[in-house]
């Protein structure tokens, strides 16, 4: 069994819509990551829900990630980050990892800074 390069990076993308208006002020984030789809969503300046979803491949988990957002903008909500890609450590999007809050908190972190 070989060990994993620490360095090693995988490439994710991932974007946020918003609704705020009268009645309403939340967000919902999406993160491709490999064959994971994670999805974020809540209250604006809440950590709000994470859900994890393993999915067959990338294109399945993208063109879920699609499929999710267009739902959300028939709903109302609007582009507030626009899609950008992003490396994360190579031990991070296992779905093993990713289970755990911290693991899912380390990607979404990630997101946001894109500095990672």
């Amino acid at each position: 069994m070989t060990t994993p390069d620490p360095l090693a990076q995988v490439p994710a993308v991932g974007w946020e819509l918003t609704m705020i208006n009268d009645h309403h002020n939340k967000f919902y984030r999406l993160i491709v990551c490999g064959a994971l789809l994670v999805t974020s969503y809540g209250p604006i300046g809440r950590k709000g829900t994470t859900q994890l979803t393993e999915l067959p491949s990338f294109t399945d988990a993208s063109t879920r990630a699609v499929t999710i957002t267009r739902q959300k903008e028939r709903k109302g909500y609007q582009s507030s980050i626009a899609p950008m890609r992003f490396s994360v450590a190579a031990d991070l999007p296992t779905p093993a990892r990713l289970s755990t809050l911290a693991g899912r908190d380390e990607l979404v972190d990630c997101f946001l800074s894109a500095s990672c």
